[in-house]
């Protein structure tokens, strides 16, 4: 049912919520290296309607999208879990950061380029030795590391770029995405503590009572070439809905939640009234983690998450 541009996307996230209020499910999908994408369903057909929505693409390495009405207006909002900004790479709309591929050396095997901006340049983000031992040409190419340092990205892989596979990204924040009257989202960052690791996964849930709804988030990425580490400051966080499109993460010693580890999914096990719902954390070869979130007659954050 995808359109041919998009099946050999590397979807990580994917959403069916009515998003046109004409009583059928559309699908949003987002993943890495591709920008969040809207999906009409219109005559048993998808049609990619994204301009609609999102007048600037962003593209990014998206993990998780969650759907409810976050402010109140009776419309539905995206939850948008992403990269974050605690990480080696970086990205903006102005400088990009790009990802290339090709058999530049001609032996036969793909090679993989990354590029960042350093002013106004766009430099090989990985370095003499890590580059030459995927392509050993490049040290009788760059002599020295001074040789290499000052060349950019184009004058290390030459004409290859023009016809490598070439993606980039330009949105690496966690992210809710509110609809307007319009139709059209607005975008607005998480708060700087919930952009301190990447959100793979994310609940949304009235953890304090006042009809409005919370979200958890968590999530960590353990997987990265050996010359980059890896992003584990995620604890998961607890973000409170403070209305008007506000919202106050929660640091661990008020909340209590605490699920670290190379999380990747979260899921929401809803009992009765008197009964503490549950989270439960799934953990990237490690055991799940559970959590007990208040129940209808108790009070948050004065009655903190407990760990079973």
């Amino acid at each position: 049912m995808l359109p041919g541009a998009l099946r050999n996307r590397h979807g990580q996230g994917c959403l069916w919520t009515d998003l046109n209020g004409d009583g059928r499910p559309d699908l949003l999908l987002a993943g890495e290296w591709m920008p969040l994408t809207v999906l009409l369903q219109e005559n048993g057909k998808l049609v990619n309607r994204t301009s609609e929505y999102f007048p600037q693409p962003l593209v990014g390495w998206w993990n998780c999208l969650r759907a409810a009405d976050l402010d109140g207006d009776g419309r539905t909002d995206i939850l948008a879990g992403n990269l974050g900004l605690n990480y080696k790479y970086k990205a903006s709309f102005e400088k990009p950061f790009h990802i290339y591929a090709d058999d530049f050396d001609g032996n036969g095997t793909f090679d993989i380029a990354l590029g960042a901006y350093y002013g106004n340049i766009l430099y090989p983000v990985r370095g003499r030795s890590c580059s030459s031992e995927q392509m050993p040409l490049l040290k009788k190419k760059f002599p020295t590391f001074s040789d290499f340092a000052r060349a950019d990205l184009a004058q290390v892989y030459g004409e290859g770029l023009s016809q490598a596979v070439h993606y980039e990204a330009t949105f690496f924040s966690n992210a809710i995405f509110y609809q307007e009257e319009s139709g059209k989202f607005s975008i607005v960052e998480l708060p700087r503590l919930c952009q301190t690791a990447p959100v793979n996964d994310a609940v949304i849930f009235d953890l304090n009572g006042d009809q409005r709804p919370d979200l958890i988030l968590g999530g960590n990425l353990y997987q990265s070439e050996i010359e980059t580490g890896r992003a584990d400051a995620g604890t998961g966080r607890v973000v409170l809905n403070k209305g008007g499109r506000e919202w106050e993460p929660l640091p661990v010693y008020e909340s209590g939640l605490f699920l670290d580890g190379d999380l990747k999914s979260l899921a929401l096990i809803r009992r009765g009234p008197q009964q503490a719902s549950l989270l439960i954390a799934g953990n990237n070869k490690a055991p799940c983690q559970v959590v007990a979130l208040p129940s209808s007659d108790e009070r948050f954050p004065s009655e903190r998450l407990s760990l079973k």
